[in-house]
């Protein structure tokens, strides 16, 4: 179900019936010249992506500090402030 505001300030692209076809919808953004789409999704949309083998490549970005709002899973509710973070190691895979 998409907002009306929604549908008037932008093009809604429709895929899928009960849950959205993903395969389908890179193809619908593709035919629009879409040909590099940046997701920024969680680990649910993030796992679907690579079992669906539509990921060409991860971007991750790793930062010395976590900064989370009021419902921050990594901080704790209610914590809004940063907390400094130190690499203890780096392994690489593959």
């Amino acid at each position: 179900k998409v907002d009306h505001e929604v549908e008037a300030a932008a093009e809604v692209l429709r895929s899928g019936q009960e849950e959205v076809d993903l395969t389908a919808l890179l193809h619908q953004l593709a035919r629009r010249g879409h040909h590099v789409v940046l997701v920024e999704g969680g680990p649910s949309l993030n796992a679907d992506l690579h079992a669906a083998d539509l990921v060409h490549a991860w971007c991750v970005t790793i930062a010395p500090s976590a900064i989370g709002g009021e419902a921050s899973r990594m901080n704790g509710p209610g914590t809004a402030t940063a907390r400094p973070l130190r690499p203890a190691r780096v392994v690489a895979l593959g």
